[in-house]
């Protein structure tokens, strides 16, 4: 295959698992795994996909349009990804009180818990260092449906070294970005979902 076609497909990858249609995927098979009833599982989707995906992505897009940045929906630029971060991790934040309150399964508003968690990281971590979220954000995720699925949930890793590959490929990160961010979405899941939920 050659290079430019493999570039080609790295961006293709990275737009396909973008972070946020990454959470969505994951938002929509845990409130389809953990709640019975088809109407109340649509809201949980609906309601977590809200403050977690929706307000977010909006939030950026609307940077985007008033050019407050310029590094596009992928947050290219280092210096432009502290706002976005920050929105999201209070957007998920409040969609976790919101979660609680509607009295949803523990384990998707501790999702919304864990993107906070990731979000403080990832907007202290990125001033200094270009750690990839795309990792990240897939890592995250992947981790929670593999602790609440169980073996179920590995073919889902996989979308893990794929995005990570092409992250790298499309000279977006180097591949310690790809580590860290894959260690840190790891990480968080696990002192999320293992640690502390348990404790709950």
């Amino acid at each position: 295959m050659a290079t430019a076609e493999q570039h080609r497909w790295a961006k293709l990858i990275g737009i396909i698992f973008m972070p946020p249609l990454v959470a969505t995927g994951a938002l929509v098979v845990l409130s389809a795994y953990l709640v019975a009833e088809p109407l109340v599982a649509a809201r949980t989707a609906l309601v977590s996909m809200l403050f977690m995906v929706i307000i977010p992505t909006a939030y950026i897009g609307w940077l985007i349009r008033r050019q407050r940045i310029h590094g596009g929906i992928e947050l290219v630029f280092t210096e432009e990804r502290l706002r976005p971060y920050l929105v999201c991790t209070l957007s998920c934040a409040i969609g976790a009180v919101v979660l609680i309150r509607l009295s949803a399964p523990q384990h998707i508003w501790a999702l919304a818990l864990g993107y906070v968690l990731l979000g403080v990281l990832m907007a202290a971590i990125t001033q200094r260092w270009k750690i990839s979220m795309h990792a990240a954000g897939s890592a995250l995720p992947a981790t929670a449906l593999l602790n609440v699925l169980g073996p179920t949930a590995l073919p889902g890793i996989l979308i893990v070294p794929l995005v990570c590959w092409a992250r790298v490929r499309a000279a977006r990160h180097t591949i310690p970005q790809v580590a860290g961010g894959t260690l840190l979405g790891s990480l968080v899941a696990w002192l999320d979902f293992a640690l502390i939920l348990p404790r709950l």
